[in-house]
């Protein structure tokens, strides 16, 4: 059963002295006047966990104003929505939650401001690395509608059209775009040369302090120390120094290499926006967890 969430924003009446030194009472402004978020009813024929499910989130925006612009300063009220909003979505069929998506943008369309705003926040709890309800492919058909729709900003369209590349490069199910790299005796392998029922390539660099950390975290976790996993450590950047000075803190047993020609960042063969980044391959090296952290992947080799 879905339980029914509603956000109340309080506020307080402003008080002023007038001139005599008197307390009197001022007439609220737009921002001061109590705005909420307002969920759908749902019709009591609707019985199933489903049909619920799939009706609020159909109707989640029905009752917001989106040519209000005084929601973007309340985020209490507008960017707790949206989040709630993308935690519905992560329980939805991908067909269900692309149609809702562009059909918010579409009604958000009516104030400019307030498309940008919203987009923003979808962008961001979807797409972002610190997000913990993040599913990039939530964003897809968003970025698929801010690219071909006619009225979109010019900036957000340009911006929608290379995210839908970034999401559809090595996305789940698809073989990892293949690259060459130096090992530290100076010998070139291939990423799909690894023999290994399963491989975790991790991109990092040795300045990068949450590298370290997850380095760390790869290093001390038995899960991912096991003989079906072989972790394969790049150094993306062009400075072989950096990357020779760090070789000691790396485990003997990982493939350390160094993308000496920088073709994955030359050739935008991954998404290496943040450091560090981390994939799950099979033998095959068909992508089983894209940019995955330490837990996602330990949960995910738990099961599998």
């Amino acid at each position: 059963m879905i339980q029914k969430i509603i956000l109340l924003l309080f506020v307080s009446v402003l008080m002023a002295c007038n001139s005599n030194g008197q307390v009197q009472n001022k007439p609220l402004n737009e921002l001061e006047k109590l705005r909420t978020f307002e969920l759908p009813e749902v019709p009591p024929i609707l019985q199933s966990v489903e049909e619920r499910l799939n009706y609020v989130i159909e109707h989640y925006w029905d009752k917001f104003d989106f040519s209000d612009t005084a929601y973007i300063h309340l985020p209490e009220v507008t960017e707790q929505a949206m989040a709630n909003y993308v935690d519905l979505l992560n329980r939805t069929t991908q067909e269900v939650a692309s149609s809702a998506i562009q059909g918010m943008l579409r009604r958000a369309m009516v104030e400019p401001k307030m498309l940008e705003y919203l987009n923003k926040e979808l962008r961001r709890y979807t797409t972002d690395p610190n997000s913990p309800i993040r599913n990039e492919e939530l964003y897809e058909p968003a970025a698929k509608f801010l690219s071909k729709t006619n009225g979109i900003n010019e900036t957000m369209r340009i911006k929608a059209a290379r995210d839908l590349k970034l999401i559809a490069l090595n996305r789940k199910g698809s073989i990892a775009n293949n690259f060459s790299y130096r090992l530290p005796d100076g010998k070139i392998q291939q990423l799909h040369q690894v023999s290994s029922p399963k491989t975790l390539l991790l991109f990092f660099d040795p300045d990068c302090h949450t590298c370290s950390e997850v380095i760390e975290e790869l290093k001390a976790s038995p899960i991912l120390n096991q003989a079906t996993l072989q972790i394969v450590a790049i150094y993306p950047e062009g400075d072989a120094d950096i990357w020779r000075n760090y070789l000691s803190k790396l485990p003997q047993n990982w493939i350390n290499g160094h993308d000496y020609t920088l073709t994955v960042l030359n050739h935008e063969l991954y998404n290496l926006n943040a450091m560090p980044t981390l994939y799950l391959l099979d033998t095959d090296k068909r992508v089983l967890v894209k940019d995955g952290t330490v837990r996602e992947i330990e949960y995910y080799l738990q099961g599998n």
